[in-house]
């Protein structure tokens, strides 16, 4: 009387198309979404059968006499899930059939959401193989039914040795196409520098800071009277100036935040102020020490400190002209100061002298807010992490060869670490978490440390003399070391990773992002 229906179609429209025959029985025809359609009285006791997979021949109660009908259709056991799925559930596209045979797009999805959410929030690497995702993604489907398709697992001798495929996606897209970082790897330093300038007369002085390298990528550094300019761009060398009088001579150099002002630092006690792209001096007004200026720093504010050999600290207004440009004058140590580094914040100054006394300064009061003695020998390596809020690094001479950490928002001494040799300057990577030192006797070398773990990263080598100068490139990633006596040279290295891609997250975008 009617043909079986299509069972590849959708569970709906096979109801509509049954509830258009008055024959089939009320219970069939009461789902929800078809409730308004009224169907005759049927005698029930026709659809009383058992479960055959034969066709069934009987009367109808308003057939003629005689005339019989096939009842060709199959209903399922309502209550066998397995059979169910399989005949209401499949499809005609390509997609359905794969989610039948165990790749669910779905489990997939919830696979990769729980690895986004430990990798992105927990920071928990994952390393699975493709076989170990799809056993992560079904293997709780497997046990639990009784699945009419299973896969079975590789024998053992037929598996990847683990060394082949370690920290490999589990997924078959790439890693950086999730928006997640990849694994880290260990990265490889070059043990030779990338290009070595002669620098004849570079002063073998551990109180002096003759090496700067500024944001608009030149490099600027003082070979006694004389102050040479080298063009990261390009690679030219020009000559900035030359002093007159050869009893003096140029004690350091500093360039500002923004690269376009150069401070010179004089043994005669006076600080010049030069525009090396106009290869002028643009002020020399500024009041003077009464010893050589060995440390020059800036800070983001045009703020310019100046540590001397009569053991002050001058702090200047660079947009105030004329001697009244001095706004404070720091007093505290009673040898020379040698080192001077400003916090990233600019609320704090750290100083270092020749006394072994450490100093943390309160600008805003103009007292120290701290005054250390830990050290057995002259402080000149100073750095601030720009990672870690308040964290400071301080290097002694030859009498202490040690590096300590010191946390300034409680003022205490948190770590210290033993170099075997004299440590002559300090400074923090601005890409990834780690520093660098530079020594002198015994072993003259440089050192990248990972921190926190204080783990030796790479050492270089290569100078014969006591390293005593130290600059840091631009982007980050180059480092430019000086070295006088026998060595009189310039070594730049690449030390740094470069700068980490801003990569998206799926799941915390960044706040730039967000609407």
């Amino acid at each position: 009387m009617f043909s079986s229906p299509n069972i590849s179609k959708a569970p709906a429209s096979r109801f509509s198309e049954l509830a258009s025959h008055s024959h089939l029985h009320p219970s069939l025809l009461s789902t929800q979404p078809f409730s308004h359609i009224q169907s005759p009285q049927i005698n029930r006791s026709f659809f009383e059968f058992p479960f055959s997979n034969s066709s069934r021949h009987t009367h109808h109660q308003f057939s003629s006499p005689g005339k019989e009908y096939c009842v060709d259709r199959f209903i399922p056991m309502r209550s066998d899930p397995t059979k169910r799925k399989l005949l209401f559930d499949m499809q005609n596209d390509s997609t359905s059939m794969v989610e039948e045979e165990g790749f669910s797009s779905r489990s997939q999805q919830n696979t990769t959401y729980r690895i986004l959410l430990e990798e992105q929030i927990l920071g928990l690497p994952h390393a699975m193989t493709s076989e170990e995702c799809v056993d992560e993604s079904f293997g709780s489907q497997n046990k639990s039914s009784n699945r009419l398709l299973n896969f079975n697992k590789r024998h053992k001798e037929d598996r990847v040795p683990m060394s082949d495929h370690i920290q490999q996606s589990c997924f078959p897209f790439d890693i950086e196409a999730r928006g997640m970082k990849p694994l880290n790897h260990t990265r490889r330093i070059p043990d030779k520098p990338c290009r070595v300038l002669e620098a004849p007369y570079l002063e073998d002085d551990y109180y002096l800071n003759l090496l700067d390298w500024s944001e608009s990528n030149i490099v600027a550094v003082a070979l006694r009277d004389t102050i040479y300019l080298w063009y990261g761009a390009d690679g030219v060398i020009s000559r900035l100036s030359q002093m007159d009088s050869y009893s003096d001579i140029y004690t350091s150099v500093g360039w500002n935040s923004t690269g376009d002002l150069l401070a010179t630092g004089i043994s005669n006690g006076r600080i010049e102020i030069w525009d090396p792209f106009r290869m002028k001096v643009v002020r020399d007004d500024l009041e003077d020490h009464y010893g050589r200026v060995g440390c020059i720093g800036w800070n983001s504010n045009n703020i310019l400190a100046s540590g001397s050999m009569d053991n002050s600290i001058l702090l200047r207004d660079m947009r105030i002209r004329g001697p009244q440009s001095t706004v404070m004058r720091l007093k505290g140590h009673k040898y020379e100061v040698c080192g001077l580094k400003w916090s990233p914040n600019n609320f704090q100054l750290a100083t270092g002298g020749n006394d072994n006394k450490l100093f943390i300064w309160n600008i805003k009061k103009g007292v120290p807010e701290a005054k250390f003695g830990d050290h057995k020998a002259a402080v000149k390596a100073l750095t601030w992490s720009p990672h870690q809020n308040g964290l400071l690094l301080s290097g002694g001479g030859n009498n202490d060869k040690t590096i300590k950490f010191w946390n300034t928002l409680t003022m205490k001494n948190v770590k210290s670490i033993y170099t075997a040799s004299q440590v002559c300057n300090l400074l923090f990577s601005k890409n990834s978490n780690e520093f660098v030192s530079t020594h002198g006797f015994n072993n003259n070398h440089v050192v990248i440390w990972k921190y926190p773990e204080l783990s030796k990263v790479s050492v270089l080598e290569g100078h014969t003399s006591r390293v005593l100068y130290l600059a840091l490139s631009p982007d980050g990633e180059t480092i430019v070391t000086g070295a006088g006596a026998a060595d009189e040279t310039l070594r730049f290295w690449t030390a740094f990773p470069p700068v980490p891609q801003c990569i998206s997250s799926k799941l915390m975008p960044d706040s730039t992002n967000l609407r």
